[in-house]
C-alpha cells in the first residue's frame, strides 16, 4: 500500500481561514451576506436551501477557481459549486475531517468532502467534474455546526481542536473514487471516522474488513438492536 501522502501528520494546529465570500438564497437568487447571521445546525437561519445537520455550511476553496482555469475549464465566479462560504486559505490536503473550528461566535466541525448535484455539474459542463474534484483534493467540503452562533463575513475560522483520526479531506475524496487503497488508507483507520464519512464510503470500508472484523460488526449490532 501507498503511503497516505495526503495526511500530514505536521498538521497546522494554528490553521486559521477567511471568506471571501459569504452567500445564501433568498428569494430564489443567491444573496452575499454582508453582515453577520445566526448560524444553526440546519444550517444559516433565512437560508431557502439549508443544508440540514450533515452539511450545514458548504465550503469551496478560492483557490480551485485559478486551478480550474488554469486546467483548461471555463471562467467560473464564485460561489459557482453552490457554496455557502468561499474560502481563503483552507485546502483539503490541510483539514482533517473532524476538525473543529471557531467561526464568529459558533464552532463548526469539518464533515465530508462536497460531492455536487447533478443540476450544478450539468451547469458547469466539466468533462468527468466530479472524478477529477475526488482524486484532485479540490472538492469543497461541508461543516456540521457544533455550536450554534452568529457569523459575518468578516469573521476567520480558527482551527481549535485538531482530529486524532488524522484522515485529511483529500485522503477521504480519493477513497470515495477509488477505494481506500489508492487513497493509502486502511478501511480500519477510514471507520474510526464513519460518524463523519459519506455512508456509501462507510458501506465500502466495512465490506473490506477481514471476515472476523465484519462477524464482530455484525455481533455488535444485533446486540444493540
Amino acid at each position: 500500500m501507498k503511503a497516505d501522502t495526503t495526511t500530514s501528520w505536521r498538521h497546522g494546529r494554528h490553521l486559521t481561514g477567511r471568506a471571501r465570500q459569504l452567500s445564501i438564497v433568498v428569494g430564489g437568487g443567491r444573496l452575499p451576506l454582508t453582515e453577520a447571521r445566526a448560524l444553526s445546525v440546519d444550517g444559516f437561519v433565512g437560508d431557502e436551501h439549508p443544508g440540514g445537520p450533515d452539511r450545514a455550511v458548504t465550503v469551496h476553496p478560492w483557490e480551485h477557481y485559478a486551478a480550474w482555469a488554469d486546467d483548461g475549464g471555463p471562467a467560473m465566479v464564485e460561489p459557482a459549486f453552490g457554496e455557502q462560504l468561499t474560502s481563503i486559505g483552507l485546502l483539503e490536503t490541510e483539514l482533517f475531517v473532524g476538525d473543529t473550528f471557531r467561526w464568529g461566535t459558533a464552532e463548526v466541525t469539518v464533515g465530508a468532502p462536497a460531492v455536487l448535484g447533478p443540476t450544478t455539474v450539468e451547469h458547469l459542463q466539466v468533462p468527468g467534474l466530479i472524478e477529477r474534484m475526488l482524486r484532485g483534493g479540490r472538492t469543497g467540503f461541508h461543516l456540521r455546526v457544533v455550536r450554534s452562533g452568529r457569523v459575518g463575513p468578516g469573521d476567520g475560522l480558527e482551527l481549535i481542536d485538531v482530529d486524532p483520526v488524522g484522515v485529511s479531506l483529500a485522503t477521504v475524496g480519493r477513497a470515495l473514487v477509488d477505494g481506500p487503497d489508492a487513497a493509502g488508507v486502511t478501511p480500519q483507520r477510514l471507520l474510526l471516522a464513519r460518524d463523519l464519512l459519506p455512508a456509501g464510503l462507510v458501506a465500502a470500508c466495512e465490506r473490506l474488513l477481514p471476515a472476523a472484523d465484519q462477524r464482530e460488526l455484525v455481533d455488535r449490532r444485533t446486540a444493540a438492536g
